[in-house]
């Protein structure tokens, strides 16, 4: 996949199996045939926990939105989001919006392709569920709330913004103290 669009969805699962295990191994597969981590809700940790138990914990991202140090035991030991505070449902719903505005359907003005092209998008039911979704009832909106999470996990580098280095130089001198009077050392 080392040349595949990071701009295009080429997966969709929104089957419901008979139990969790089948759900948790499918998912593992996936992640393995494609060479792709999953960045999962936290919230209902038995993924996270179905990953690390089988030795595949390198495929269970953590949150995007925090650095590595300041992650909770929790979140470093088995990755994934809590996708229930306020602000990471604001920015999933957000990510989505900016992914359908850049990606999806027909761009009249040429802000993001060039004028009259048109986007990809081609699973149906994930933009179904899109149009349905509504954030302050989220459960029913399988297919939003895990392609929003892609889409974050995607544009990671958008969520936690680098250190920039100071413009401030301050060098000290060096004093040679010898004698009465000290002298600056070059």
């Amino acid at each position: 996949m080392d040349d595949g669009p990071s701009n295009h969805f080429f997966l969709e699962y929104v089957a419901r199996p008979q139990t969790a295990e089948i759900f948790f191994e499918d998912v593992l597969m996936a992640c393995v045939f494609y060479g792709m981590p999953v960045l999962a809700e936290n919230n209902k940790p038995r993924l996270l926990y179905h990953l690390k138990s089988r030795g595949y914990r390198a495929f269970s991202m953590n949150r995007p939105d925090k650095e590595k140090h300041k992650l909770s035991k929790t979140e470093k030991e088995l990755g994934g989001i809590p996708n229930s505070s306020e602000d990471v449902k604001q920015s999933h719903a957000s990510s989505i919006e900016t992914f359908i505005e850049k990606y999806v359907g027909l761009d009249m003005e040429g802000t993001y392709r060039a004028p009259d092209e048109m986007g990809d998008m081609y699973f149906t039911r994930t933009l179904e569920d899109w149009a349905r979704f509504d954030i302050n009832n989220r459960t029913k909106f399988d297919a939003t709330i895990s392609s929003g999470l892609a889409i974050m996990a995607n544009y990671k580098h958008q969520y936690i913004q680098e250190k920039k280095q100071s413009k401030i130089s301050v060098k000290f001198a060096k004093y040679d103290n010898k004698g009465n009077t000290s002298q600056i050392i070059g």
